[in-house]
């Protein structure tokens, strides 16, 4: 597996990089909760542009995203960034739900900012879309996490592969998948389904979580399993089970120094 490096942050080796998720609802409460953001602790932000209201009021300002992604840059520096818009259907807050052509110029814009580093891509959104916004992303120097997110219940262990290896195939530099797990074997399964993708079949990251509190064990254990980034929480949670960002570091420094180094990414 090939690490991404991003501003010096090398994801798909060492521990676990910490990303958190920005929520905001408007531009005076996103500088809030940017500002609280610990730089020591957090490797990664993303921006949920699905939570703003005032964007969703006006779907392709030009103008008003670039000076919100002005502001987040301004406040943290070289810390990587990513731009995700959720969709409904795999958690997103459902504020100026887009079609697919509206979903990929949202990105566009994005990325024609010259300000953020990744872009997230759902899966679902179609091959032709996904396929797209990963070479728009590629052409300006953007990275792609192609992503999906099940809130209903944990797909097989082969169905889970496959969607893994379909996001490879695609050309996404960061894969990503998280599952609802109805009971721990559902846990298991996940944690399966990323031992066997990232021992025979990935050439990049993985990211895999079970959300709520059943699946917290694997926002800890990524790098035993072969997960490369985990969500943390600072202030509001944007996913069921995630655990704070300052408890995090610990744990993952913790088990870091206990593990053997053939079992360190």
């Amino acid at each position: 597996m090939n690490p991404v490096i991003i501003r010096g942050v090398s994801i798909g080796e060492g521990m676990p990089k910490i990303c958190v998720s920005l929520t905001s609802k408007t531009k005076a409460e996103l500088l809030e909760d940017v500002k609280r953001l610990s730089k020591d602790v957090i490797d990664l932000v993303e921006w949920r542009v699905d939570h703003f209201e005032n964007l969703n009021e006006h779907l392709n300002d030009h103008k008003q995203m670039t000076e919100i992604l002005e502001t987040i840059r301004e406040q943290l520096g070289d810390v990587p960034v990513i731009v995700t818009h959720r969709s409904v259907r795999e958690g997103g807050a459902g504020l100026g739900e887009l079609s697919e052509a509206m979903y990929g110029q949202r990105l566009k814009i994005a990325i024609d900012s010259g300000l953020i580093d990744l872009i997230d891509v759902e899966l679902f959104m179609g091959d032709e879309t996904v396929s797209d916004l990963i070479a728009y992303a590629h052409a300006q120097g953007v990275k792609v996490i192609v992503s999906n997110h099940d809130f209903i219940g944990t797909p097989t262990l082969d169905e889970l592969v496959k969607r893994l290896r379909k996001m490879q195939a695609l050309g996404g530099d960061i894969l990503k998948i998280a599952v609802m797990p109805g009971n721990m074997k559902d846990v298991l399964t996940l944690l399966e389904a990323t031992v066997v993708m990232s021992e025979q079949y990935a050439k990049c990251p993985l990211v895999t979580i079970a959300m709520s509190d059943l699946g917290a064990i694997t926002r800890v254990t990524g790098e035993v399993f072969g997960s490369a980034i985990t969500f943390g929480q600072v202030g509001k949670p944007s996913a069921p089970g995630q655990i704070a960002a300052s408890k995090l570091i610990e744990m993952l420094e913790n088990l870091h120094q206990i593990l053997p180094n053939e079992n360190k990414l």
